[in-house]
């Protein structure tokens, strides 16, 4: 049984994008979360994600709203504002340019998945977004973080990228109460590291289940976190 809440499509949609310094974006992140506005996307990208769409060279924060027309047009003019406060670039798009903006996001990244030698999970906390992704461009890498659950992907390229840069973007990750999962490596990294990351107090409980299901130790064994 599922239960499914329905909208009806919205009456129109815009976005708009700022462009700046990390202090600026990450003043803009705080201020917009702590206000009444009701976007429906609010992501933050690293400076290369935005170079890669053309969008600016610096950190971005794309902010969408979808509602009736007079309530995005009010909620767009306030992220201006808070835009031109903080010093930052903005750029609006409506109608065909705000969808074809959202594919364009889509379609970069799936062209990352497929190029990039290294691919990972990323969490932080939501306030924490702009510093992590300012730390990871110093690491060579890109990333997008949904600004709202702090959750996010980042990308390494570099076929030089080491172990020990992936332990160091990883202890940053947890210095601000978040986590970084390896997805996709070369396997001569992945056995260098523990590519879950796994940092809780719930590994003997896990292992106890496991234990109980595959006694024997047939199943997949030493591929899960902590060895299990």
């Amino acid at each position: 049984q599922a239960t499914f809440r329905l909208y009806p499509i919205p009456q129109a949609a815009e976005t708009i994008v700022l462009t700046g310094e990390m202090d600026g974006i990450a003043s803009a992140v705080k201020t917009v979360l702590a206000s009444a506005l009701t976007p429906t996307a609010l992501d933050l990208l690293s400076p290369k994600l935005v170079t890669e769409l053309g969008i600016g060279q610096e950190m971005g924060l794309m902010v969408r709203f979808q509602s009736v027309a007079d309530s995005v047009k009010e909620q767009c003019a306030r992220i201006q504002s808070v835009a031109e406060q903080l010093g930052l670039r903005n750029s609006f798009y409506s109608n065909g340019d705000d969808t074809s903006l959202w594919e364009s996001l889509a379609n970069s990244i799936g062209k990352l998945g497929q190029s990039s030698t290294i691919v990972c999970k990323i969490g932080v906390l939501p306030t924490a977004a702009a510093k992590t992704l300012n730390t990871l461009e110093s690491l060579g890498g890109l990333g997008l973080i949904h600004v709202r659950s702090g959750l996010g992907k980042v990308w390494f390229e570099s076929k030089a990228f080491s172990s020990e840069m992936i332990k160091n973007m990883r202890n940053f990750c947890k210095t601000e109460q978040g986590f970084m999962t390896v997805l996709e490596a070369p396997i001569t990294l992945k056995q260098e590291l523990d590519v879950w990351g796994y940092q809780g107090n719930g590994l003997e409980v896990m292992r106890g289940i496991k234990q109980k299901f595959d006694p024997e130790n047939v199943l997949s064994p030493g591929r899960f976190i902590g060895g299990i």
